[in-house]
């Protein structure tokens, strides 16, 4: 899950990052992993969301693989979002990238997995909205509504519309279609003529 060093990220922040946003289904934890962190047992687990929606991004497949982190405790394990098999969702994620990892493989933005009320109501915390998002969400102090949180993805896309269009005036094309060298993470020893970093050419 990603990390913010200037506190906790809006509900417009994290849709404006978000890589894919879709209503949707948990249908099963595929696979949990045990990570050992100090003195406290970490979880991570794998869970398969059946998508019934898509608001914003192209997802890779009709079901996804949303890996969460959870905390242990004597063999019961809460997740830092709800993960309720058979219950409806707004999913804000993220690409959970990784070497060799499935496509489609995502995480939450910022815990961005909200529990979806009848009526079209979302529940989320109060203190992930801001002025942005009352103004497009139609907060009532507990709940977004969901066509408001449309409103906020539209808004998003045409913000993203004009840093894009920005982006174009000031970098030439020929720049910004140039694929980014691959970096080894691990070079070669000094020894076999390896440096801190390693940059393979194209």
């Amino acid at each position: 899950m990603p990390t913010d060093y200037y506190g906790t990220p809006s509900i417009y922040q994290r849709i404006l990052t978000a890589d894919l946003i879709v209503l949707g289904k948990v249908q099963r934890l595929s696979r949990s992993d045990t990570l050992v962190a100090g003195s406290q047992a970490r979880v991570y687990g794998l869970f398969e969301v059946a998508v019934d929606s898509v608001l914003l991004g192209e997802p890779p497949s009709s079901i996804l693989k949303v890996r969460v982190l959870g905390q242990d405790h004597d063999g019961e394990v809460s997740w830092i979002v709800p993960m309720v098999v058979g219950e409806p969702y707004l999913f804000i994620l993220v690409r959970d990238v990784g070497p060799d990892e499935p496509i489609n493989r995502f995480a939450p933005n910022f815990a961005g997995v909200y529990p979806l009320r009848d009526g079209g109501r979302i529940a989320v915390p109060a203190d992930a909205v801001d002025e942005t998002t009352r103004k497009f969400a139609h907060f009532d102090g507990v709940h977004l509504t969901l066509d408001g949180v449309r409103s906020m993805i539209t808004r998003v896309q045409e913000e993203r519309q004009a840093i894009a269009s920005g982006l174009e005036k000031v970098v030439p094309a020929e720049v910004r279609e140039r694929p980014y060298p691959s970096i080894e993470e691990m070079p070669k020893p000094s020894d076999e003529g390896g440096s801190p970093a390693v940059i393979r050419r194209l």
